[in-house]
């Protein structure tokens, strides 16, 4: 196995047909970036959080998630 990514962010742009693009971006152990566009398939759950950041509601959401089944936090999707 290749050495590991240190961080991977996701950005979201949108194509000339106003389509949703989502980019992945990973930094290697060697500091190099390599950005990829993807097309993800998402289950979206009704959770959500709000915050004044990223950070806080991340914390939020954590919160609102703490102790449930995956079952729970989709309502069955696999």
């Amino acid at each position: 196995m290749s050495d590991p990514a240190k961080k991977v962010e996701w950005y979201e742009v949108r194509a000339l047909d106003g389509e949703s693009v989502l980019i992945m971006v990973s930094e290697g152990p060697d500091g190099a970036c390599t950005a990829v566009p993807c097309e993800v398939s998402l289950v979206r759950s009704s959770l959500h959080a709000s915050g004044s950041s990223a950070d806080a509601a991340m914390r939020k959401l954590e919160a609102a998630l703490a102790g449930k089944t995956r079952h729970e936090i989709f309502g069955g999707t696999s």
